[in-house]
């Protein structure tokens, strides 16, 4: 694993578990066997490195939806598989997820919700229009 990856690894543990605030670029940059500006090389600061993990989330929860209409099952088997997707993702993508839980005050703050209007919101658009239930 490289260390951009590493730093965002441990951001997402660590948000999950002690929440964002509470979280320090020191801190991640010592977990992740990196240095601050490395982190501030490769993200603008914690914002960033937040909405990239709620970005890699949804772009795998979307991957996996894309399979489902991939899949060889029948009508019926992909809405089965779809609705089994649901409470199983969180299990999944345990850290992007509860990066998320509890955090819901940082949308308030306006990088972070530039970066969703950027980057999250256009993908739930363009799969909310996809999907054929109507």
């Amino acid at each position: 694993m490289d260390k951009k990856q590493a730093i965002l690894k441990t951001s997402a543990r660590l948000f999950a578990a002690q929440g964002f605030e509470a979280t320090t670029t020191l801190q991640i940059a010592r977990e992740a066997g990196a240095t601050e500006p490395l982190i501030y090389y490769h993200f603008k600061g914690k914002d960033d490195l937040f909405t990239r993990i709620i970005g890699a989330t949804f772009s795998e929860y979307f991957s996996r939806i894309d399979a489902l209409e991939k899949s060889p099952d029948s009508p019926f088997g992909q809405i089965r598989k779809l609705i089994e997707l649901h409470p199983a993702f969180p299990r999944r993508c345990r850290t992007g997820v509860q990066s998320v839980k509890g955090e819901s005050g940082l949308f308030s703050r306006a990088s972070i919700r530039e970066k969703y209007s950027e980057n999250v919101a256009p993908m739930m658009r363009v799969k909310r229009s996809s999907l054929p239930l109507k």
